[in-house]
């Protein structure tokens, strides 16, 4: 009589979970390291957003104005708006303008003014305006 014997045994099983595992562990790493890559970009992306938001509406402020005066890093425009660097933060006035901003530096001489926004990351923008 021959048995009819269906079925896996204990040592089949225990190998089909661990190569399971081992796929399942993969392709969690795989996943894992796309998502911390994909953050990581987005912030980079958003930084880089910011600090260049900040110098196109800088720039175009001083353009538009029909007074600039700069004192001590400090940049006024029109003897009404100031904007400075305060804690990471460009303020117009008292109006939180720009996050994240590690360095604001304008200088003026004679018919230019030189600007330079660093962001909290690597992110750098720098700018000449000439005065006519």
């Amino acid at each position: 009589m021959i048995k009819n014997e269906n079925g896996v045994t204990l040592i089949e099983l225990i190998v089909s979970l661990a190569i399971f595992s081992v796929i399942i562990s993969l392709t969690l790493s795989v996943l894992l390291f796309g998502s911390r890559t994909f953050k990581m970009q987005t912030n980079e992306t958003n930084n880089l957003l910011n600090v260049s938001n900040a110098m196109h509406y800088i720039t175009k402020e001083i353009r538009k104005a029909d007074q600039v005066e700069i004192e001590n890093g400090i940049l006024i425009l029109n003897e009404k708006d100031v904007y400075k660097l305060e804690n990471n933060i460009i303020m117009k006035n008292t109006t939180l303008m720009f996050y994240n901003i590690e360095l604001f530096e304008i200088a003026k001489s004679s018919s230019k003014i030189d600007i330079k926004i660093k962001g909290i990351g690597e992110e750098k923008v720098e700018s000449t305006i000439y005065l006519r």
